[in-house]
């Protein structure tokens, strides 16, 4: 019987970024046949060191006893050895000043168009859906995957092998029990990066607000200033219980937190809250405001107001530039050659 093979992803950013990246390589396992890995040991959602993925969902797919194995033959080759460190202390380890890339997570990941590796363990890594990368391998058994845009997969690939946790389901369905039977709107406004257009969202609330009279509005948001903003304009504004850092930092980033398991749930119970509204004003530039669009799905309205309509091979060529001119040209490509 041959050996198995791995494949070890790394949880890295906010909830959301690492559900997307958790999706991708669910995806890739199954089209490579590979033993799927997850580490969310990085200490963003747990404050114990333990695996903070089991603490949100569970599949059949990785199991709370799965254990990273000792093994030379992996790709990226920088990750022998180093398999149990966090994905961001390794890439700032070797491209100290390439931080602000967003696309620094390719070169510590591996290349998802490329099923052919032949190493025991694989590592990957990321931030977004990266669907279109594995299109050209859907064939046999994954031939339905060919028709369908990139959302309708990550929704299937949701829905099949990501379970939250009863505890958490409870706490969702308890919270919406005792809401109003009136039509449900809802509202995310990710504020900690300031790049959501909060007027932009506020104009479409008080439209949507005008058309539906007796609609109620459920606030999910990072921000407990925007929570008492809205909360002062909007009656009756439904909220769920969460708690919010003092220093204006992302709330998976705060040195205040006082559980950050308790914070990963609480950021579920806002998705999946989103998620069960009937209509959505969401930005879509917040990866948590997209995936409550993907498990909304038909049974919600959304209304999208993202305004970047900015290519991405244009926004990278920016970044280049900004950092170009920040660090100097032989220094930028320098960091960009190790």
């Amino acid at each position: 019987m041959p050996e198995p093979k791995y494949l070890l992803v790394k949880g890295a950013a906010g909830l959301g970024n690492r559900i997307f990246s958790l999706l991708n390589a669910i995806l890739y396992a199954r089209l490579t046949r590979r033993q799927l890995i997850v580490d969310w040991r990085d200490g963003s959602y747990s404050s114990d060191g333990s695996n903070a993925v089991h603490h949100f969902y569970r599949s059949s797919l990785f199991h709370p006893a799965d254990e990273i194995p000792n093994v030379e033959s992996v790709e990226p080759a920088l990750w022998r050895g180093h398999l149990h460190e966090r994905a961001l202390s390794l890439a700032e380890a070797h491209a100290p000043n390439l931080g602000d890339d967003p696309f620094l997570w390719k070169r510590f990941s591996v290349d998802l168009s490329r099923i052919d590796y032949g190493q025991d363990l694989l590592v990957m890594w990321g931030y977004f859906p990266l669907i279109d990368q594995m299109r050209v391998h859907f064939r046999g058994e994954f031939r339905h995957l060919r028709g369908l845009a990139t959302d309708a997969i990550l929704r299937e690939l949701m829905s099949e092998h990501l379970e939250l946790q009863p505890a958490i389901q409870e706490r969702i369905g308890s919270i919406r029990r005792v809401w109003p039977a009136n039509p449900a709107l809802g509202v995310h406004v990710r504020y900690t990066d300031k790049k959501t257009r909060v007027r932009a969202i506020l104009h479409q609330v008080d439209q949507l607000r005008s058309q539906h009279p007796g609609m109620q509005v459920f606030l999910a948001t990072d921000s407990r200033a925007i929570e008492q903003s809205f909360a002062h304009s909007i009656p009756g504004l439904l909220t769920a219980p969460k708690w919010y850092p003092g220093d204006g930092q992302k709330l998976h980033e705060s040195m205040e937190c006082p559980d950050k398991t308790v914070n990963g749930i609480e950021a579920l119970t806002d998705l999946y809250l989103l998620a069960g509204c009937d209509h959505l004003v969401l930005d879509t530039h917040s990866s948590l405001s997209r995936l409550a669009g993907i498990v909304a799905h038909e049974r919600a309205r959304i209304h999208d107001i993202r305004g970047d309509v900015v290519p991405q091979r244009l926004r990278h060529l920016a970044w280049a530039t900004r950092e170009t001119i920040r660090w100097g040209p032989r220094r930028f490509l320098a960091g960009l050659r190790k």
